[in-house]
């Protein structure tokens, strides 16, 4: 039974000496890069048996390549949206509203593939009332509402405002978001050129690290290429997007309307890399 306990007793040293040493490494780790004027650090070491059924110890650094740049694809998306009593009405003024708008695409040579339709739909509306003497909620019938959802990829902000002038003087069709994207082009080019960037910095970071922890980087185990997201809303959300409502409206949206800023986004390449260590000979 002592012996039982012994033996425990022991397991339980290991295993607190393994977690202070882990510590040891991260906060060293963190404390090294914590003066390094690179952003957006992500560093620590671990160890595996590798395929000879060997013991290696790694280094796993993220290095990052970021560029602030003007987006040059706005997506505006549009909903022609009727609602009427009696479905065949509703269903009429939506397709000669959305006939109108795709004569409004024509006028101003906005290709067809730029133009993506969403969703179109045909259902019942229904508003809820509260009914004064029960309390209790009662289902009004609203009438039948037509809605065709369509996403327009514009290349600059003189053709959304003329678009969106356009799109209100028509009638029945809502502005629902403008977003601002990169087109595929350009994603080619910024990422081909922060790549080399985030590599480099992944070994400058890796160099840091090393010295600090006494090891030596022997060879790369592994790595890992993270892009940010295609569509991304800028930090300065509420100035760059905007939701309009409007049935019969033929009020001037444009340069006298509101204003719409394209501002500049922040692109991201990150690298994972796993560097192969081991202790230092110095």
């Amino acid at each position: 039974m002592q012996k039982v306990l012994q033996e425990k007793r022991i397991n339980w040293l290991i295993l607190l000496f393994s977690l202070i040493g882990f510590s040891f490494i991260k906060s060293l780790t963190k404390k090294t890069i914590k003066n390094s004027l690179m952003t957006g650090m992500n560093s620590f070491t671990y160890a595996s048996i590798n395929s000879k059924g060997e013991s290696e110890h790694y280094l796993k650094i993220t290095g990052t390549g970021l560029k602030t740049v003007p987006s040059d694809l706005i997506l505006l998306r549009l909903n022609v949206e009727t609602l009427y009593m009696d479905q065949k009405e509703s269903y009429l003024k939506n397709t000669l509203a959305s006939y109108n708008l795709s004569n409004a695409f024509s006028q101003l040579n906005i290709p067809e593939k730029n133009i993506t339709t969403k969703s179109y739909n045909i259902f019942k509306k229904f508003r809820s009332v509260q009914n004064a003497t029960s309390g209790k909620y009662d289902e009004i019938f609203e009438g039948y509402k037509v809605s065709n959802k369509m996403d327009v990829s514009l290349s600059s902000l003189e053709l959304v405002y003329e678009l969106i002038d356009r799109a209100l003087s028509i009638g029945n069709i809502l502005i629902r978001q403008i977003l601002f994207d990169y087109s595929r082009p350009l994603q080619n080019v910024l990422r081909n050129s922060l790549l080399p960037v985030a590599a480099k910095d992944a070994v400058d970071r890796a160099k840091l690290s090393a010295d600090a922890l006494k090891v030596t980087i022997d060879d790369v185990k592994s790595t890992r290429i993270y892009e940010s997201a295609p569509i991304q809303l800028p930090p300065d959300y509420e100035e760059n997007n905007f939701y309009l409502r409007s049935y019969y409206s033929s009020a001037r949206i444009g340069r006298s309307g509101p204003q719409i800023f394209k501002g500049k986004k922040e692109i991201e390449v990150s690298i994972f890399v796993d560097f192969i260590i081991s202790p230092s000979k110095k």
